[in-house]
């Protein structure tokens, strides 16, 4: 009888997936990651911090810069000599760059002025008669060359403010990347877990058939029996409720699967159509799953979640060093050097032959630093505080991976009772059928016992179920879960 029940278990499962395509849950896992548009949205989260960032390097960018004006004065006449009024127009056209490597910035400027003065002339008492001497300066054109160098001599020496913005943002850069890996792998760990039931279902199917095909061999066989007044009408009965019963349960279950069959190719992007099959080994062992210590010993090594807040940690140390670097005085050197040409005449104006030279010291120092205090204090704070958020997180990691694999550790004794009962509930079949054919026992103990071995059977597919789940826990915590390694962004 046991190996009657098994060739019905292989027909039924055969029957179900030999003209169905079947796919495993890595491939599954893998096409939804390439087709979900969760992923694609997590990815898009890692290139706007990513971007964030890139806008930050503007600041060495080339700046052109212009400042055109025009400036219309009447000074008080404090004597002979002052102008009536003074027209002035000015264009000034800039290129500056930011330096981060040193902190220091080179600028070019090109100016030019147009001035205008109108006087009266000055008239002199002659003895001959008065005579006027021209007072009006007329028009004049100036133009400038200049380029000015600055370079910091303590505060920002190195340019450590000057690219501090990029390199902070630099840190949440990193940290989405951790972020969007661990929501995909938690999407995957909820979409594998129903592939489990998927094939769950189809196990208990399979169960299930098996049981059908022989509770309608042996309704046969009674009303065989019936012809020959072997056995009551009462058994005839009792035969044709079981094969019922057997028919009611495969379509509940077929509800069922058809139900995940649709929501799991919707997930995956796969067309409806061909049958599709779980391949997917219940009974197997998972064979990724270490030791107590070594699982501990790994999680505190290599946890994403606990490496978030190393990045964490280093982002606040780099704050710190900021505000320690914004407390010092400031002190640049400032070289300029230029030349300049003047004349009435536009065109000869343009005869830039004056040479300008300049050489400074710029020293500044904010009395008290009030606020750059307050920024390490700051820091100081929030290393504590990320310190301990990394431990309470420790803890639970440590908790939730103790907690699985102890519960995986009983699944897999559980499984072993599964078996065995399993066996016993064979055993108990063979002997009740027997007992039924000698005329010993009632049809009613038959599938009874039937009933029994298939619900041991159906235990056992359950708690394989679960065993399988929990192995899927245990690849999250341990971050292998995922089929691909760390989500980059795209370019």
């Amino acid at each position: 009888m046991r190996l009657i029940f098994l060739i019905c278990l292989f027909l039924a499962v055969w029957g179900m997936t030999a003209s169905a395509q079947t796919i495993s849950m890595e491939s599954f896992l893998e096409r939804v990651k390439s087709t979900h548009p969760f992923f694609k949205k997590e990815t898009l989260a890692v290139d706007v911090e990513r971007k964030t960032q890139e806008s930050l390097q503007g600041d060495e960018d080339w700046v052109v810069s212009g400042s055109p004006s025009y400036v219309h004065t009447e000074p008080a006449r404090a004597g002979g000599f002052t102008p009536e009024s003074i027209d002035q127009m000015k264009v000034t056209v800039g290129l500056r760059r930011h330096y981060w490597s040193t902190g220091s910035t080179l600028s070019f400027d090109f100016g030019h002025t147009y001035s205008d003065q109108k006087a009266e002339d000055i008239e002199l008492p002659l003895p001959t008669g008065p005579l006027a001497l021209p007072n009006d300066a007329g028009p004049f054109h100036e133009n400038g060359l200049s380029v000015t160098y600055r370079h910091p001599l303590m505060r920002n020496r190195g340019g450590l403010l000057s690219r501090l913005a990029h390199d902070m943002q630099g840190f949440n850069v990193e940290a989405a990347k951790i972020v969007a890996v661990e929501n995909q792998e938690n999407f995957l760990l909820n979409i594998g877990g129903k592939f489990i039931d998927w094939a769950l279902l189809t196990e208990q199917r399979a169960i299930a058939s098996a049981r059908l095909e022989l509770a309608e061999n042996e309704s046969a066989r009674t009303q065989e029996k019936r012809k020959h007044n072997l056995v009551d009408e009462v058994d005839v009965i009792r035969a044709k409720d079981a094969v019922i019963a057997g028919r009611q349960n495969i379509r509940l279950i077929d509800s069922a699967i058809a139900g995940i069959d649709m929501e799991l190719r919707t997930i995956a992007s796969i067309e409806t159509g061909a049958k599709l099959a779980p391949e997917f080994d219940l009974y197997s062992p998972a064979q990724d799953i270490l030791p107590m210590g070594q699982s501990l010993k790994r999680l505190d090594g290599s946890s994403r979640l606990l490496s978030m807040f190393d990045i964490r940690l280093r982002q606040v140390e780099s704050q710190k060093m900021g505000a320690s670097e914004a407390e010092k005085p400031r002190l640049d050197a400032v070289l300029q050097g230029g030349v300049k040409g003047g004349a009435q005449e536009f065109g000869d104006a343009s005869q830039m032959d004056k040479p300008q030279a300049m050489a400074a010291l710029v020293f500044s120092y904010p009395l008290g630093s009030t606020r750059a205090r307050a920024d390490i204090a700051k820091a100081a704070l929030q290393r504590e505080r990320i310190n301990e958020e990394r431990n309470n997180t420790l803890f639970d990691l440590r908790g939730a991976l103790k907690n699985t694999l102890a519960r995986i550790n009983i699944l897999e004794q559980a499984l072993a009772l599964d078996r065995e009962r399993i066996k016993i509930a064979e055993e108990k079949t063979k002997a009740e059928l027997k007992r039924y054919d000698q005329g010993r026992s009632e049809l009613t103990f038959v599938i009874q016992s039937r009933d029994s071995e298939e619900a041991a059977r159906l235990v056992h597919a359950r708690d394989s179920a679960n065993y399988h789940r929990l192995a899927l826990v245990y690849r999250s915590l341990m971050d292998t879960l995922l089929p691909a390694p760390a989500v980059e962004a795209t370019p």
